[in-house]
C-alpha cells in the first residue's frame, strides 16, 4: 500500500519582472501567509529577483533564472514548454500581459494554467492594442484558462474587447491586510478627525495618472481641510510636484517616496 506524503504543492509563477511592484507584493503577502504548504518557483522575463527579499523563512521558494528572447509572444514558446514539463509543477500561475508566453507555452496544456491580470503599462494606458487584445483571445479565451481580474474595469476589458467568456474570468479584488499592531497605532496616534487624509501607494509611472489623483484633491481641498499622501517613487515626480504647486496645493501634498513598509503610512489613510 503507498504511503502518502504531505510534500507542498508546487505553483510555478511566471512575471514580467520579480522586481517588487503590485503583483509581486501581494504574491508576497500570500506566500508568507500560507508559509510552508507551498513550493513556490518564480521566473521573470528580466532575470530580477529583488522582492525574493520580502518573503521570509518560512516560505519554500527558487528562483529560476532563464535565457530570454526578445521577439513576440511565440520567441521563447519551445524554451518555456521545456521548462513546465522539466519543473511539472501542480499549477503555472502568469502574471499581466509582459508573462503572456507561458500561456503560449502551456498550449496545448501540460499543466493547470491561471492568469492574472492586474493592469497595463504605458503602452495600454490609454487603450487596449489590437494585437494583444487578440493574442490574450487566443491563448486565454480559445484554450480556456481561467482569469483572474482585480477592478471590475479589467473584467469589462476581458469580456468585452479581449471577448473571454464570462464564465473563465474571475474578480477577486485586492484587498490591504492591517496587521492589528498598526490598527492600533492609529487608534493611540493624534489623528485630527477635523482634516481628511487621502492617500495612495504607487508607482510615480505616466500609466499610474497620479496627476488625475492630484487635480481632484485640489478640487477636494477646495472645500475642506484635507491633505494628500502619495507613497512611491518613479520618473514623474517632479512633473507631479510642479502640478501640485501649479494648483497651489503644494503645502497640503506629501510625497513620501518609496517605503520598504507602506503599512506604516497606511494607517493614516482615511481614504
Amino acid at each position: 500500500m503507498p504511503t502518502q506524503t504531505n510534500s507542498p504543492r508546487v505553483l510555478l509563477h511566471a512575471f514580467s519582472t520579480f522586481t517588487l511592484g503590485g503583483p509581486q507584493a501581494r504574491f508576497v503577502q500570500l506566500a508568507n501567509a500560507f508559509g510552508p504548504r507551498y513550493r513556490h518557483i518564480i521566473a521573470a522575463m528580466d532575470n530580477c529577483f529583488d522582492a525574493g527579499e520580502r518573503l521570509g523563512p518560512q516560505v519554500n521558494w527558487l528562483p529560476l533564472p532563464l535565457p530570454v528572447q526578445k521577439g513576440g509572444a511565440l520567441a521563447n514558446r519551445a524554451a518555456f514548454r521545456q521548462v513546465i514539463q522539466a519543473q511539472q509543477p501542480d499549477l503555472l500561475l502568469s502574471y499581466n500581459w509582459g508573462a503572456i508566453e507561458w500561456a503560449a507555452a502551456n498550449w496545448p496544456q501540460v499543466v493547470p494554467h491561471v492568469h492574472v491580470e492586474d493592469g497595463f503599462s504605458a503602452a495600454e494606458a490609454t487603450r487596449q492594442l489590437p494585437r494583444r487584445a487578440w493574442t490574450r483571445r487566443v491563448l486565454l479565451g480559445w484554450a480556456g484558462k481561467p482569469v483572474v481580474v482585480i477592478s471590475h474595469n479589467l473584467q469589462r476589458i476581458a469580456t468585452q474587447v479581449w471577448k473571454l467568456p464570462e464564465r473563465q474570468v474571475m474578480f477577486i479584488p485586492n484587498g490591504v491586510a492591517i496587521p492589528e499592531l498598526y490598527i492600533q497605532k492609529r487608534a493611540l496616534a493624534q489623528v485630527s478627525q477635523a482634516q481628511l487624509t487621502i492617500g495612495t501607494v504607487a508607482g510615480l509611472r505616466p500609466e499610474k495618472n497620479i496627476a488625475r489623483l492630484i487635480k481632484a484633491f485640489a478640487a477636494v481641498r477646495a472645500r475642506q481641510s484635507a491633505r494628500l499622501l502619495v507613497v512611491g517613487g518613479g520618473p514623474e515626480l517632479p512633473a507631479l510636484q510642479a502640478l501640485a504647486t501649479q494648483l497651489g496645493v503644494a503645502a497640503d501634498v506629501e510625497f513620501a517616496g518609496y517605503l520598504a513598509d507602506p503599512i506604516s503610512r497606511l494607517i493614516e489613510f482615511d481614504l
